[in-house]
């Protein structure tokens, strides 16, 4: 069961980490003038995803 619930969490933390370098890829990509409309929307899909990372 461990070892299910670390697989799991390890799941959820390469997305996060994974989103996190999308917007910031985004955000070079854009000259840093902005992170664009894309990254808020997949941000917000893995926020209802994972609800419990939002604290609700």
């Amino acid at each position: 069961m461990s070892n299910e619930l670390d697989s799991h969490f390890l799941k959820q933390r390469d997305e996060a980490l994974q989103m996190l370098k999308d917007v910031l890829d985004n955000y070079r990509d854009n000259n840093r003038k902005g992170i664009g409309m894309g990254p808020p929307f997949k941000a917000t899909e893995l926020l209802k995803k994972y609800p419990h990372i939002n604290g609700k």
